[in-house]
């Protein structure tokens, strides 16, 4: 659908010549295609001004489309939104040709022992020639996995945030990873169950920014002297940084005799280790 306004001012001399003549007009389109899987929708507004001889003082297009796609493939879909807006002169050169578009990208991708989930937004600005002004990628990745081995399982959950410019260079890339373990070892006379939790984050140079480990373990120990049963309960929770040197090192463990009741707190600081002991 295209709307056309237009206003004529001549001042004429006495031969029929035109002094001036200008055309002024402001036609405004729009217009809607469909694709096999887009829509697109343009509206434009282009302002001229002629003389007499018809040719163009100023002619100038400004346009904006709007373009929403929908592609879906194996494993992931995929929605486009771009707005394109350009001032055109007489001669179809661009003056200011810049493209804004947001896509969003959802896949999911499952292996053998693992699921990912993949959200992006890409954010670009183009001028007319093609070349980027500013493009930005920013992502969030979330992969859970699960391992199962011979005696421990193995979940895994990260997030990965990115943000990419044009010559794809990493901005910031960080990921944030939580891992969780379960082992039970089963020895000669005493069974230990594990739970540990590790949250990362990185660097796009995969340098640890945080690496802290928080790990829990509980075991289960019975010894049978010649007098007496000992049970044995643990639990140990550690900060670790990223160079693997203890920020803070707890470990609680009390130990139920039948002989004597045992309580001893281990604090490990920085090099740091106070004992103490309680009958």
């Amino acid at each position: 659908m295209t709307l056309t306004s237009s206003a004529r001012v001549t001042q004429r001399d006495s031969q029929c010549r035109d002094h001036i003549a200008l055309t002024y007009s402001a036609r405004i389109t729009q217009g809607r295609r469909q694709g096999q899987d887009h829509v697109t929708l343009t509206s434009s507004a282009r302002v001229t001004q002629r003389d007499s001889q018809c040719r163009d003082h100023i002619a100038l297009t400004y346009s904006a489309r709007i373009t929403q796609g929908r592609r879906q493939g194996r494993d992931h879909v995929t929605l486009t939104s771009s707005a394109r807006v350009t001032q055109r002169d007489s001669q179809c050169r661009d003056h200011i040709a810049l493209t804004y578009s947001a896509r969003i990208t959802q896949g999911r991708r499952q292996g053998r022992d693992h699921v990912t989930l993949t959200s992006s937004a890409r954010v670009t600005q183009r001028d007319s020639q093609c070349r980027d002004h500013i493009a930005l990628t920013y992502s969030a990745r979330i992969t859970q996995r699960c391992r199962q081995g011979r005696d421990h399982v193995t979940r895994t959950f990260s997030a990965r945030v990115t943000q990419r410019d044009s010559q794809c260079r990493d901005h910031i890339a960080l990921t944030y990873s939580a891992r969780i373990t379960q082992r039970r070892r089963q020895g000669r006379d005493h069974v230990t169950l594990t739970f540990s939790a590790r949250v990362t984050q990185r660097d796009s140079q995969c340098r640890d920014h945080i690496a802290l480990t928080y790990s829990a373990r509980i075991t289960q120990g019975r010894r049978q002297g010649r007098d007496h049963v000992t049970l044995t309960f643990s639990a140990r929770v550690t900060q670790w940084r990223s160079q693997c040197r203890d920020h803070m090192s707890f470990t609680y463990s009390p130990r139920v005799t039948a002989s004597t009741y045992r309580y001893c707190i281990r604090i490990n600081m920085h090099e740091a280790l106070v004992k103490g002991t309680a009958p």
